[in-house]
């Protein structure tokens, strides 16, 4: 039974009859493949390679017995797990984020709290601070937990070569939500940036979606520069490793091939004198258009 203490009753998920293993992995089969197929149309505008397909196995279970925000959950009193993929509002992302952050972290306690769930991640991963990173599914029907949270748009999705083709699976579900304006997406503070204007400034070590058209690619050392404005203190600058440029390529994101094309990225806002953000994969990058 889901737990009802601090919870608005709109949000609450019922809790399905209790099925069989098999029945439970053919609905989640059926679920990714869904997903599988709405991402590669968003994620593959581009690519020549066509991303692998996303698996989630596991048969580790456990009980949630606690939510502590809209992205980590703790499984049987002890195990701390964070979902992989996305990352939901935290109190403090912006001066008016902790609505959202306490609606992110209600939303995930109403579909899981008290609730058995599938523990299905890749080789035991843990991200800096001890935590398990996985995905979760509900042992009762299958559903996939980062699937329902990105679809309402209480979460976003973060690509990256450790988070594997499900997050690429998960970019035609937000990109739905996107359109629709649900939960963070109805929220200027949260909406896709502008790679160009100074306004990244604002946003030192958020998480953010940028949008712009490329000015310039350019390579000096180790690094690859993709730069979107040539005022570099007030435009984005992306990095990536030149050795890396290779597997850009046989994405079909070959950087010099960016130049004049409107490309979305995804990642962590820094500073260098202007903001940057780092790339380490292809997926971090969506080609949108001339």
């Amino acid at each position: 039974m889901v737990h009802a203490r601090n919870i608005d009753p709109l949000a609450l998920v019922a809790a399905g009859p209790r099925r069989s293993k098999h029945f439970r992995r053919r609905v989640l089969a059926l679920g990714v493949f869904a997903s599988v197929s709405a991402g590669l149309a968003f994620a593959g505008r581009a690519a020549t390679v066509r991303p692998p397909p996303c698996r989630l196995s596991g048969d580790a279970t456990g009980v949630v017995t606690a939510v502590s925000d809209g992205d980590t959950v703790v499984l049987d009193g002890e195990r701390i797990v964070r979902l992989a993929a996305v990352t939901a509002p935290k109190d403090g992302d912006t001066p008016m984020s902790g609505d959202l952050a306490e609606a992110s972290r209600r939303r995930l306690e109403a579909l899981v709290l008290d609730r058995t769930v599938v523990v299905q991640g890749r080789g035991g991963r843990q991200d800096r601070y001890g935590r398990t990173v996985a995905h979760l599914s509900l042992a009762t029907d299958g559903t996939w937990v980062e699937q329902s949270l990105v679809r309402e748009g209480w979460a976003r999705v973060v690509t990256g070569p450790q988070e594997g083709p499900c997050a690429v699976a998960l970019l035609g579900v937000e990109e739905e939500a996107r359109r629709s304006e649900r939960g963070v997406w109805a929220r200027p503070e949260f909406a896709v940036r502008s790679a160009t204007g100074g306004s990244l400034a604002e946003d030192r070590d958020r998480f953010v979606v940028v949008a712009g058209r490329v000015y310039s690619v350019r390579r000096a050392g180790r690094l690859t520069y993709i730069n979107f404005g040539a005022d570099h203190s007030r435009s984005l600058t992306a990095t990536l490793l030149t050795s890396d440029e290779k597997l850009f390529i046989n994405y079909g994101k070959d950087p010099a091939s960016l130049v004049g094309q409107r490309v979305e990225m995804r990642g962590w806002i820094g500073d260098r004198g202007g903001p940057t953000m780092s790339l380490s994969h292809p997926d971090e990058i969506v080609v949108i258009g001339k």
